[in-house]
């Protein structure tokens, strides 16, 4: 059931629904009363696959108001039963670090949106409280982080010292360019490191969130 819709409704709106023998076609939760599902989807939705009750005639307030407040898909979101924070590209690796090294006591949610095109709250799955791991909904992609991933983000920044995103994707480097490095066992290393990742989405995700400061920062 995807609470997150109720989440930004209570956390951004300052509003709850009130319960009821009703159930929303999007959220899955119980509702009072709703709308009916043609008057909050507009003609070109297209994501009926990715709600939770798709065949429940009606849409209960919190869904509707995430539907009428679009730009809300236009941002990176942290979110909690009593916090919906707006994340920064430049944040989201130091908050992994942060999940990952102590996992929060409350449930949340990692939305992020790459093209700001996608109902990205719908696709967003729950990480529950004390979880080792994470699970970043990256639009079509969900992603599961843990620390092996995170080499992969810093293998990445090591090979885009020396290369370009050509190179890395189509694991063909250009031999004047594996000159650069102070060894050829280095770069080997390195190449083999990323290779088994190519492909998928945890490399899709560093390539979004790639920046040379997480290294000079100390972070990665």
């Amino acid at each position: 059931m995807l609470f997150v819709t109720r989440w930004f409704y209570r956390n951004i709106a300052g509003l709850e629904v009130e319960p009821g023998g009703l159930t929303c076609a999007v959220c899955g939760l119980p509702m009072a009363e709703g709308k009916p599902q043609d008057k909050v989807f507009r003609k070109t939705f297209n994501d009926h696959d990715k709600l939770a009750c798709p065949d429940e005639p009606n849409v209960c307030p919190a869904c509707e108001w995430y539907f009428d407040n679009q730009q809300l898909r236009f941002s990176h979101w942290y979110v909690t039963p009593d916090e919906a924070r707006v994340l920064a590209r430049e944040d989201i690796v130091p908050l992994i670090l942060e999940l990952l090294k102590t996992p929060p006591v409350s449930d949340f949610y990692l939305l992020l949106s790459r093209t700001k095109k996608k109902h990205v709250a719908l696709r967003g799955r729950l990480n529950a409280a004390g979880c080792l791991s994470l699970r970043i909904n990256f639009e079509e992609y969900l992603v599961d982080v843990d620390h092996q991933v995170l080499g992969l983000f810093s293998n990445v920044i090591t090979l885009r010292q020396y290369h370009g995103w050509d190179e890395i994707e189509a694991d063909a480097y250009l031999p004047y360019a594996i000159l650069r490095w102070p060894s050829f066992g280095d770069f080997e290393r390195t190449r083999e490191a990323v290779r088994p990742w190519l492909n998928t989405p945890q490399y899709e995700l560093a390539r979004y969130l790639y920046s040379p400061k997480l290294r000079e920062d100390g972070l990665l």
